[in-house]
């Protein structure tokens, strides 16, 4: 059996390598109860921190049956948990790698670099094709009740799609598209006209409408000229015309790259920090609580033990009158698999009284006076480190 006091010996022996371990997996465990706490699972997270209380209680105790079927049912845990939650899990590490990801556009995920290279490949090809079109990509400000008709369709962002929705035979080619992050939320959408239009260049229906929605909104507009195949780009109530692609490109990753912001503004604004704290320091005392027992033989603990004090080779004319202690209290210092071989009945304190004669007599204990102590063990401490006694004539 452990005893705390065995625990706290061993965490005196952590060192730097260790802190940053224990801090590591403490805070990884923390995310992952987070996580499924926010799934509202919350049996499935009780359960795992029995399961966890359980091991190290059984390790505490030394119950090898329970220690044993505990180690079985932990070792399938990850695999059980990965194969109920993969869709949870593969949220919850694209957003830990949005926590961690450094604004840049090479930066962006494969699905919003996909996303972009989609968009900008259907706007050459309208624009190449000379076929009209407006994409407007939705902001902050919701565009539903902008929208004097519009059909939903919630489709996800490709190139195809958009191409299928601008064909001039198709039904919803009469209109605007609505993309919010990577999905194409309606189509055939008629967008306010602008109210003021000062260059001539823009008095076509196609423009004012797209340069209208972003008067009255954040919204992004890119138009696509059905006269010219030159394209425009519209914001904040003002147009750009005939801009290059690259141009495109630099306002959609800008675009995406403020959505990634967003998101982990959002994820951020959700996180209760009290509970997550609380979880975090609970995570931590069952993570040092397992680091101390996972050292527990490699690190060295301290033992206190009650020695016997016996006195030799005294002359058969005298006897002991008096003695001030029949025990001693050592204090012992070795690691864990030197104490298996300590066999705690053989010690004693031998205090040899050869060539002393009648009188008084203080003398010091020390570790020679102790006998069949392993010499892996050390002694730290002795209490009384003093004998006293009388020797009388009998």
């Amino acid at each position: 059996m452990i005893y705390i006091n065995d625990y706290l010996f061993v965490l005196k022996n952590i060192v730097f390598k260790d802190i940053i371990d224990i801090l590591i997996s403490s805070t990884v465990i923390t995310l992952v109860i987070y996580f499924f706490l926010k799934l509202h699972i919350n049996k499935i997270v009780i359960t795992f921190l029995l399961i966890i209380g359980l091991y190290v209680l059984s390790i505490n105790l030394g119950l090898n049956i329970s220690l044993t079927l505990l180690q079985e049912i932990i070792n399938i845990i990850p695999i059980v948990l990965i194969v109920i939650f993969q869709k949870e899990l593969r949220n919850f590490f694209e957003l830990i790698a949005i926590y961690f990801k450094i604004s840049k556009h090479k930066d962006f995920s494969y699905e919003k670099q996909k996303i972009i290279l989609d968009i900008l490949k259907a706007i050459q090809y309208l624009s190449k094709n000379k076929i009209g079109a407006i994409v407007v990509l939705e902001n902050k400000i919701d565009l539903e009740n902008y929208l004097e008709h519009k059909i939903a369709l919630n489709s996800q962002v490709n190139k195809e799609i958009i191409l299928s929705i601008f064909n001039k035979s198709s039904p919803l080619h009469d209109g605007a598209i609505i993309i919010n992050n990577s999905t194409i939320k309606w189509a055939a959408a008629h967008l306010p006209l602008g109210q003021i239009i000062d260059n001539e260049k823009f008095t076509a229906t196609r423009h004012r409408a797209a340069i209208g929605i972003t008067e009255i909104s954040d919204a992004i507009s890119i138009i696509i000229s059905e006269t010219n195949g030159n394209i425009s780009l519209a914001s904040n109530g003002r147009i750009d015309y005939d801009v290059s692609l690259n141009k495109i490109e630099k306002t959609l990753k800008e675009y995406y790259n403020l959505h990634e912001k967003r998101k982990l503004t959002k994820i951020l604004n959700n996180i209760n920090i009290l509970k997550l704290t609380l979880i975090f320091f609970i995570t931590l005392m069952f993570t040092l609580s397992f680091w101390a027992i996972s050292n527990y033989d490699n690190a060295k603990i301290q033992k206190s033990i009650e020695i016997p004090v016996e006195f030799k080779g005294l002359k058969d004319e005298y006897a002991i009158q008096s003695p001030s202690t029949f025990k001693t209290i050592v204090i012992l210092s070795g690691y864990n698999s030197d104490f298996k071989f300590l066999d705690e009945s053989k010690l004693k304190t031998i205090i040899d009284l050869f060539n002393l004669d009648e009188g008084n007599y203080s003398i010091d204990i020390n570790k020679n006076n102790i006998i069949n102590l392993p010499k892996n063990i050390e002694i730290v401490e002795i209490k009384p480190n003093t004998v006293k006694f009388k020797i009388v004539k009998k």
